[in-house]
């Protein structure tokens, strides 16, 4: 069966921890239109597509071939056909320009964020369904790719496309999934987890950090590197103080997964004392513990409990 792949970026202020009282000029301000999502297509690298939701002039225009539906993330792996990202900057402050504003203002714009990622959720849950309509794609068909605050939109179209729908989406993949403030009050449905979808996976890299400290969230919690620190980060710690290189690290590590085969989980241990996952069996090594599972985009769906990973790649 072919697979259709979603990919849900995270937002460009991610890093913003704490909440701070202050007046924006409205203009600075994320949206909060649904309307402003955009899914963009790519039947190949260089020639990209947009789909508006529920215009089925341009779904057609797009030329879409359902048969071949390969959505994905980074378009290097060999064989992909299609891919559709998820653009929604207007809601994410990512069209902002907040990567020049003053970490005051963007701690102010954090928590509005926040709020946006349920209805984005809906929204991309709502697209499936129009492609579904129009196309015959079936939600048993659909991966989602999340890094980030994108994790927690994947759980939120998961959920909504069972409620709305009576639908499961096939898999959720959550790259280091948002931390800071997200598990205040909030429901499983409103957040990447195992009965989100058909089957969860989540990869830890910034626990204690911008990604979050939850363990059992998905059907596996793979815990790179432990699941905290990663390499080459340590020695940014005076100029990333927020360790984004550890939050980022994630969707390295899944896109080598695609061209390597010697990143592989083995069963570990997570406790709460420590952000970490140690080993319950010899995995000093690449690929020592006795049946290693393969990782990332090689994962093997239905595979099961807490996972640790060596990557020893600093992706500088």
């Amino acid at each position: 069966m072919a697979k259709f792949h979603l990919y849900l970026a995270s937002t460009l202020f991610l890093a913003c921890m704490a909440i701070a009282q202050t007046t924006l000029a409205p203009e600075l301000l994320p949206s909060t239109d649904v309307n402003l999502i955009r899914f963009v297509y790519y039947p190949t690298t260089n020639n990209p597509f947009e789909i508006v939701y529920n215009d089925s002039d341009s779904l057609e225009a797009s030329n879409l071939i359902p048969n071949v539906f390969q959505m994905l993330a980074f378009l290097s792996k060999p064989g992909t056909k299609n891919v559709i990202i998820v653009d929604w900057g207007a809601l994410s402050g990512g069209d902002t320009g907040l990567l020049d504003l003053s970490a005051l203002l963007a701690t102010t714009m954090y928590p509005i964020v926040l709020l946006n990622v349920p209805p984005v959720g809906k929204r991309v849950a709502e697209f499936i369904q129009f492609l579904s309509l129009k196309k015959g794609i079936s939600q048993s068909q659909v991966w989602i790719i999340g890094h980030s605050l994108g994790s927690h939109i994947g759980g939120c179209a998961g959920s909504s496309s069972k409620t709305l729908y009576n639908q499961t989406i096939n898999r959720i993949t959550g790259l280091d999934p948002a931390g800071p403030l997200y598990y205040l009050s909030l429901s499983d449905s409103d957040m990447i987890y195992k009965t989100n979808a058909g089957w969860v996976d989540i990869y830890h890299t910034g626990r204690g950090g911008l990604g979050d400290s939850r363990t059992n969230s998905g059907n596996i919690d793979v815990f790179v590197n432990g699941g905290s620190s990663q390499p080459g980060c340590a020695n940014l710690s005076p100029s990333d103080p927020l360790r984004t290189c550890d939050h980022y690290y994630s969707w390295k590590y899944f896109n080598d997964t695609m061209t390597s085969t010697n990143l592989v989980g083995c069963p570990c241990l997570p406790t709460l004392l420590f952000p970490t996952c140690f080993c319950q069996n010899n995995c000093s090594a690449i690929g020592t513990c006795p049946n290693a599972a393969p990782m990332g985009y090689n994962a093997v769906y239905g595979t099961n409990g807490y996972l640790f990973s060596i990557d020893t790649n600093t992706y500088q």
